[in-house]
């Protein structure tokens, strides 16, 4: 019996000194490292829309004077620019996806509808001369601490053939665009 205890004794300090060497703080100091992980955990903040006019202004594009019979979905091209503020909370490499939301006009499904019968208006992205169609959605990368400056233009089309004439007078269209975090 005292035999099987001084073997049993003889075990455990070996396991004990196996134990105490694998655990040492110096045994794995030159193949291993702590992990310390940070962050900053934040709502999805609301971004600012705004165009030329400032923040909390709505965006107004002026057409000026235009002549029926020249509208050719070519000339009277106005540029403008939408820009979009997250604040810089948001960093960069964000995905966004911006909604322009409106009623095509009954003629050309790309472009908006006007209040005169037989006008329309299309908006492009002007960096690479795509149309945006209302109720379109568009892939946006927010790469500057929140900021992106969007280039569009816009220009008026008409009905090829109306069915009866295009009267003469101001027109409006109205649409929406709003910023969604996917």
């Amino acid at each position: 019996m005292i035999k099987t205890v001084n073997i049993f004794a003889k075990m455990i300090n070996y396991f004990l000194f196996i134990f105490l060497i694998l655990n040492s703080p110096n045994v794995f100091s030159n193949n291993s490292t702590s992990l310390s992980f940070k962050g900053n955990l934040i709502d999805t903040p609301p971004c600012d829309i705004y165009g030329t006019e400032g923040i909390n202004k709505p965006v107004n594009i002026q057409f000026s004077k235009i002549a029926i019979q020249r509208i050719d979905g070519k000339r009277f091209q106005k540029n403008w620019s939408l820009n979009i503020d997250c604040g810089a909370n948001l960093g960069s490499n964000v995905s966004l996806e911006l909604n322009y939301m409106g009623n095509p006009v009954l003629f050309d499904e790309k472009a908006l509808e006007t209040s005169r019968a037989g006008i329309g208006i299309r908006l492009y992205n002007a960096t690479d001369s795509t149309v945006i169609a209302p109720n379109d959605k568009k892939k946006l990368t927010m790469t500057n601490n929140g900021k992106l400056q969007i280039p569009l233009y816009s220009i008026p089309v008409k009905i090829a053939k109306p069915t009866t004439p295009i009267i003469e007078g101001k027109f409006t269209a109205t649409a929406t665009i709003s910023i969604n975090y996917p």
